[in-house]
């Protein structure tokens, strides 16, 4: 599909309700996977199989159709969003990537433009210099913990990016309520404690219903889950 199709399919109510019948899935799923842990004599290849299962699930149907709805504009989308990223226990990545990612990456993109407007006009050769053209105007930047530094391993990258996007979340949100003169410690106010405290209730409610075992598979499919996110997608990277 060009361009302009996908544009076209985005505006159908068909593509719409492609990406909300996700939500009954992943849950419908994650509830089954769940459950299965309480069968008898499971092996470990049995435990590692469900595992990587549920963790491809929910890193390619939970989290990239979170991203997806998380940037729609109308309040149900963004509320399906979050739920989805529950089912992960990665509720920070709606804070972190809509108002951190998006926000850091291309953030020099003035400079960039104004300078390379300015070498147009003094040398009359609009591709004189090849450090302000338009290529490099949609740079990332050290501040976007999703983007890897120039000629990083993966792995490093990975570990790196979840650690500092969940603590990118925080800080975005407690200067959230700097701005608003609002407690950080409000439940109510501060967004990431919002999602913290849904999160945990979450996983209590699967201790009470499943048990233990079914609570640390839980933990495990959402480390693979946030794995996947990061080595899915081509990282970008920056110029030196």
């Amino acid at each position: 599909m060009n361009e302009l199709e996908i544009e076209l399919a985005k505006k159908s109510i068909l593509y719409d309700l492609m990406l909300y019948i996700i939500l009954p899935i992943q849950y419908g799923t994650l509830l089954y996977f769940l459950y299965s842990f309480n069968q008898q004599d499971l092996t470990t290849f049995d435990i590692v199989g469900r595992v990587t299962s549920m963790g491809l699930f929910c890193g390619v149907f939970g989290i990239n159709v979170g991203h997806e709805l998380g940037h729609r504009a109308k309040e149900y989308e963004k509320n399906i969003a979050k739920s989805l990223l529950l089912s992960s226990l990665y509720m920070h990545f709606y804070i972190e990537h809509n108002r951190g990612h998006h926000k850091h990456v291309g953030t020099h993109l003035i400079a960039y433009v104004l300078a390379y407007l300015l070498t147009c006009l003094l040398t009359h050769a609009l591709t004189y210099s090849l450090t302000y053209s338009p290529a490099h105007l949609l740079v990332a930047t050290y501040e976007d913990p999703s983007s890897a530094r120039k000629n990083e391993a993966v792995y490093p990258f990975v570990v790196r990016s979840i650690v500092y996007s969940y603590l990118s979340a925080w800080k975005i949100s407690n200067e959230d309520c700097y701005k608003k003169g609002i407690s950080v410690y409000s439940c109510w106010s501060n967004e990431m404690l919002r999602y913290q405290l849904i999160q945990l209730a979450f996983v209590l409610m699967v201790y009470l219903t499943f048990g233990i075992a079914s609570c640390s598979r839980l933990r495990h499919t959402s480390c693979y889950s946030s794995h996947l996110l990061f080595t899915q997608a081509k990282p970008r990277q920056f110029i030196s």
